[in-house]
């Protein structure tokens, strides 16, 4: 990112304490921080810029973090030598861009080398499904109409961010096609999840007794299908056992 001289007159900041020029200790950073540096090694963003960009993308839904966090971590990466901030005027404006050191270019690089983790959902309306009322239908039918509204809300928001990158273009074009090919794994999980709302109004709808939906015969009917399905996942992507 290259601004002139009469944009910008930036003078580097002493924001990396010496022992964090010096230590040869690997240095351990949350997903969060790893996600900015990433970013940061892209192009030297500020603190201000990585935050509006990742609450207005779909990385949002993979690292849903609140704004204050996104926002301080930069500083965090600077006092740990990860990268360098670098403080001038822009256009009238106080600013301070982020750019990434020898070591945050390491750092970063051994993560994503790494064997990433298996994804972990916390999804409170389904925690509330799975503990609703043995014999509460209502509050089972609630639920899945929760769920289906949040799953459409998402689909309007997603549609729409989509639709802007198509007219407008996207801002990190270094990684635009990873997050194109990264949307459709989103437009799947909304599939699916849609595909699961579906099939509980069927059957909400046709086991009307509470007692026929929460007989142990009607739970074994659901997990025989479920054990249907991953068998033919196993066979078609000849899983190992």
């Amino acid at each position: 990112m290259a601004y002139s001289n009469l944009e910008c007159q930036m003078t580097e900041t002493a924001s990396m304490p010496p022992t964090a020029k010096t230590s040869n200790k690997a240095i351990k950073l949350n997903t969060t921080a790893y996600c900015l540096l990433g970013l940061i090694s892209l192009r030297p963003q500020s603190a201000y810029e990585l935050t509006k960009f990742l609450e207005r993308s779909l990385l949002r839904y993979s690292l849903p973090r609140s704004p204050s966090q996104l926002y301080n971590e930069p500083k965090k990466l600077a006092e740990k030598g990860l990268v360098k901030a670098t403080s001038g005027r822009r256009q009238g404006r106080e600013r301070t861009d982020y750019s990434i050191t020898e070591a945050g270019s390491k750092a970063l690089t051994e993560w994503l080398t790494e064997p990433g983790e298996p994804a972990k959902l916390e999804f409170k309306s389904m925690l509330k499904f799975y503990l609703a009322g043995a014999t509460d239908r209502q509050a089972l039918k609630d639920r899945v109409e929760e769920i289906k509204q949040q799953t459409f809300q998402e689909i309007r928001d997603i549609h729409d961010q989509i639709e802007r990158f198509t007219e407008k273009g996207v801002r990190l074009k270094e990684i635009a096609v990873n997050a194109a090919m990264a949307s459709r794994f989103g437009v799947a999980q909304i599939k699916a999840r849609l595909a699961w709302v579906k099939e509980m109004e069927v059957m909400l709808q046709r086991d009307r007794s509470v007692r026929s939906l929460q007989s142990e015969n009607n739970a074994m009917k659901i997990y025989q299908t479920s054990l249907l399905d991953l068998k033919e996942l196993i066979d078609e992507y000849n899983i190992a056992p």
